[in-house]
């Protein structure tokens, strides 16, 4: 027989990874795509130094603290909220919520590394993806080299809960942890259930799909009309002002209404939706440049250090950004997510590089205005060869501590078609 061609091991090694990856819970390694398939895991490997991962774990910890003394502030100040760029009803839940010690149980910040610099793109505070990828993915392919991954996603997913646990006393040890995503989809699913599977007091593990909650203004309930008092939620808590029932019912704000009374503990709270909004990156910018007392003077340093000039959108002020920012911008949707909506432009051309879609959702939101950073280079192996994308690295915040990386591989924007690759240092 003749010996097999370079791509044929590689492709031949990704099935045989992928498989172990399926049986851990990890299997949209490929994705749907028209009449195929569209690679998502690949087996490419980024080293990084100690120094870089130190840097990486250090500015999440930092940008967290930022991020919780920027919440509390807007919790005393809560106007502030309502002027973040949510739906009218959910701004209403999240001031009516009770004040959390920390804003989110579960953060990913997105770093564009380039030059020894770190630079905060956005944060994911509400919803973020990726962890099965970082956990079990990331073990397979680093264990197929023979090396260590440095991620502890599991294990500090863990501690969260078990730290929860114990300061939600009310949450009887025989109550079980739903969890729920829109509709059926693996990488949802599987998300949501491995967070949930973290939690190891013991506790039952239902998993429950959206539209089969049942809602009144007592409570949220099962199938078979079991109350859930516990549930962790991967779905974006903007898109539940507009949820109705087959009457015409507004279920998402009656939702909403019972987790701001605490009728329902859900995680993450309604505390890290507040700082989904992108107008947050505005707002901390400002309280920045105005030398604000809020934040201490080894704080605004790592406001300058990590943060990119970021402003609240104006379509009237075009040529002020241009003139403070740069010849290229970036725009995006507060709201936005998977890098729809954003746009790249320049003074000639208004819409130079967007990714494309459907869903007006993303055109009818407030917008910000950034600096354009470029994304290093990353060289991909892929099922049709070598290819060269744009790296962007997320780094966790799990209960309060930095935990792992995330690095996807796309075009100038990060969209839903990125490759994902491996991390070691």
């Amino acid at each position: 027989m003749p010996e097999k061609t370079a791509l044929e091991k590689n492709l031949s090694s990704w099935y045989q990874l992928h498989y172990q990856m399926s049986e851990q819970g990890f299997d949209w390694g490929m994705v749907p795509e028209k009449n195929s398939y569209k690679q998502y895991m690949t087996l490419t490997m980024r080293h990084l130094t100690k120094n870089q991962w130190n840097a990486i774990q250090r500015a999440t910890r930092e940008l967290g603290s930022i991020f919780n003394k920027t919440y509390h502030y807007f919790m005393k100040n809560k106007r502030l909220i309502e002027n973040l760029g949510m739906p009218q009803f959910l701004a209403q839940s999240c001031c009516r919520s009770m004040e959390q010690e920390w804003f989110s149980l579960i953060t990913r910040f997105d770093f564009i590394l380039s030059d020894n610099r770190i630079k905060l793109c956005e944060a994911n505070t509400a919803t973020p993806q990726g962890l099965p990828e970082s956990h079990i993915a990331n073990q397979i392919l680093c264990d197929y080299y023979g090396l260590r991954s440095p991620n502890k996603i599991k294990e500090n997913l863990s501690k969260m809960w078990e730290h929860y646990f114990q300061s939600h006393k009310e949450i009887r040890s025989d109550e079980p942890l739903y969890c729920t995503t829109y509709k059926w989809f693996s990488e949802d699913f599987n998300t949501a259930t491995f967070i949930a599977r973290c939690a190891r007091d013991g506790r039952e593990i239902r998993f429950i799909p959206l539209e089969k909650l049942s809602v009144d203004e007592r409570g949220v309930y099962d199938e078979k009309g079991q109350q859930i008092r516990l549930l962790y939620m991967l779905y974006p808590m903007e898109f539940l002002p507009y949820d109705t029932d087959k009457q015409g019912k507004k279920i998402g704000n009656i939702f909403l209404d019972l987790i701001a009374q605490q009728k329902i503990n859900v995680i993450n709270p309604l505390s890290a939706t507040i700082m989904q909004s992108k107008n947050v990156l505005a707002d901390i910018w400002k309280l920045h440049m105005d030398q604000s007392d809020l934040f201490t003077d080894s704080e605004h340093e790592s406001i300058e250090k990590y943060f990119i000039p970021t402003y609240r959108f104006d379509k009237n002020k075009m040529d002020d950004y241009f003139a403070k920012l740069g010849e290229t911008i970036v725009i995006k949707p507060v709201l936005g997510r998977e890098g729809k909506g954003v746009r790249i432009v320049t003074r000639e051309s208004v819409e130079k590089i967007r990714i494309d879609y459907d869903d007006k959702w993303y055109d009818t939101q407030p917008f910000i205005v950034q600096q354009y950073e470029e994304l290093p280079d990353q060289i991909v192996d892929t099922w049709s060869g070598k290819e060269i994308g744009k790296m962007i690295c997320g780094s966790y915040l799990i209960d309060n501590k930095s935990s792992g990386i995330y690095l996807r591989v796309d075009e100038k924007i990060t969209g839903d078609d990125c490759y994902w690759i491996g991390v070691t240092i």
